[in-house]
Formats: structure tokens, C-alpha cells, sequence
């Protein structure tokens, strides 16, 4: 599938990476997005850490900001659950994390 434009489908070429990208690179945010789209799904599916305040209900799973993961659980247990994810979806989807 391509991308839609007024002149109809348009689809690039395939774009190979052998070892990483750049920071610099201008689809390096893009693509780091989307290569961390299924880790904050799969995330998502866990209990997380219940919020008690008034004015605000619910849990949190993690937090990503730039290159930045922040896992939230009820427990020690919890935490290595989501850690055996991180390190799951992680591995499934090529990214290399320091999970210490």
C-alpha cells in the first residue's frame, strides 16, 4: 500500500537499515514512534498503578517521553511482569533497551 495523492497510490522504494539511524536523521522521531507504538500497546494491557486522589481515577501503566520509559506497577512482581514485556516486545520488534 502507498500513500494517496491527486495523481493517485504512491509508494517509495524500500528503505533498508542495517544498523540503526542517525539522530539527526529526519525520520528518526517518525520511526522511533512507530517502533514503540507496540511496547506502549502491550503496555497498555497490564493492571499498572491505581491513582487514589480525588480529582483523579484510574491507573498508569508507563510514561514515554523522547527516549525516556517509565514503568509504573502495584508491586515488585508487577514491575517484572512489565519488565518481561518491555524486554518481549522490545526483542519481537528490533529495538535494543538498557532495561537495567
Amino acid at each position: 500500500m502507498g500513500v494517496r495523492s491527486v495523481k493517485g497510490a504512491v509508494r517509495s522504494r524500500p528503505i533498508l537499515y542495517k544498523r540503526g539511524l542517525f539522530q539527526g536523521d529526519a525520520l528518526s522521531p517518525l520511526l522511533f514512534c512507530l517502533a514503540i507504538l507496540p511496547l506502549s500497546h502491550a503496555l497498555k494491557r497490564l493492571n499498572g498503578y491505581r491513582i487514589r486522589r480525588s480529582t483523579v481515577k484510574g491507573s498508569i501503566t508507563h510514561m514515554l517521553y523522547m527516549d525516556d520509559l517509565k514503568l509504573y506497577a502495584e508491586s515488585p512482581a508487577a514491575l517484572t511482569a512489565a519488565l518481561s514485556v518491555v524486554d518481549r516486545v522490545a526483542s519481537a520488534v528490533g529495538i535494543k533497551l538498557g532495561l537495567k
